[in-house]
């Protein structure tokens, strides 16, 4: 699912990326928006693609750069695709210079938004895992659908959110030698609620690392190296689990737009 193709790197080769990743088995993209900037660029795509649902958010790490308009800004863009999630939104609590004031908030009012448009919403988590779960336990409503963007929280943090429409995403990083924490949530995380990603162009599996330069671009293509290491760690069948990320990207965007095939 969650993909950057707007990112500046890989967004002038969209065309063969798509078509790559079509080879591979990957048929839609949902390419997320992190900052006002990008937003055109997402829009740009989606009009472009068919088999692309936008996001639009305002990701943590872009929290300083925001305008006076950034909510209206938003707004548009949702209302303009009817299809579209909200994010990727978050918090992170790793970054020097990261707006800690203003986060939550932030993060709060497009958790608000999502709710009162039932999109589902995006969300970018590191190293705020302790405020987390009581900021989504807070919220009533609730958005239909929440993603944990390349979850990475621990085994406790899954407990804490089973009663939640939470979906846990995972991406490259579980193929790093030495995921511990990989190991120890991915077995536990109920089968209607996972999902995988790429995170292109960012989050480059661990096969691809081995034998490619380091500022290789990750790619929607390399998905199967993310779905061969879930499957490790997982008891179903390669097929019931393929199945079942396929079932779980489609309830995820629901109605908004029919992909046949893996998200």
């Amino acid at each position: 699912m969650h993909c950057h193709l707007q990112d500046p790197r890989i967004r002038d080769q969209a065309d063969l990326i798509i078509a790559r990743a079509g080879q591979a088995g990957v048929m839609g993209f949902v390419v997320c928006g992190t900052s006002e900037a990008d937003w055109p660029h997402v829009a740009e795509l989606a009009r472009k693609y068919d088999c692309i649902i936008p996001a639009f958010g305002l990701h943590p790490w872009y929290t300083g750069t925001r305008s006076e308009q950034w909510r209206q800004h938003l707004e548009s863009y949702l209302a303009e695709f009817g299809a579209a999630a909200v994010g990727e939104a978050g918090l992170d609590h790793a970054p020097e210079f990261r707006h800690d004031q203003d986060q939550v908030p932030v993060l709060q009012q497009q958790l608000e938004l999502a709710a009162a448009l039932a999109r589902p919403v995006v969300i970018h988590c590191h190293r705020a895992w302790n405020r987390m779960p009581a900021l989504l336990h807070a919220l009533n409503p609730r958005p239909p659908a929440i993603v944990l963007h390349a979850f990475s929280g621990s085994p406790e943090t899954v407990m804490e959110l089973n009663d939640l429409p939470v979906y846990f995403s995972f991406s490259g990083s579980i193929t790093y030698q030495g995921n511990r924490r990989a190991e120890q949530t991915v077995p536990l995380i109920p089968q209607k609620r996972l999902l995988i990603e790429t995170d292109a162009p960012d989050m480059l599996p661990e096969p691809i690392r081995e034998t490619h330069a380091k500022d290789t671009p990750n790619l929607p293509e390399y998905l199967p190296h993310v779905f061969n290491r879930l499957a490790e760690l997982r008891t179903e069948t390669a097929e019931e689990l393929s199945q079942a990320l396929a079932d779980n990207s489609l309830k995820v965007v629901n109605n908004y737009r029919n992909i046949h095939g893996s998200l």
